[in-house]
């Protein structure tokens, strides 16, 4: 149940796990979020502030909707 609760606006599991990302992740090392096609725009911009220098791309589904976010840690985020 927990996994399928995010919240009033769907990214409360989604904002814990990417804010913790800086102290998880290695440089170059990379996360990958499976999200629903209207999360992609807050996502992106959480991993932004979270882990400046980071390089996120978004990827679409065989329908066209945004589905998935990768988070690629930059070279000097702390650790």
């Amino acid at each position: 149940r927990l996994a399928l609760d995010g919240g009033d606006d769907g990214l409360l599991l989604i904002r814990r796990l990417v804010k913790d990302l800086p102290e998880r992740l290695r440089p170059g090392g990379e996360a990958v979020l499976e999200i629903d096609s209207r999360q992609a725009e807050p996502v992106v911009g959480l991993a932004q502030v979270c882990l400046p220098g980071s390089k996120v791309d978004v990827f679409r589904d065989l329908a066209g909707q945004d589905r998935v976010v990768v988070i690629r840690a930059g070279s000097t985020h702390a650790n």
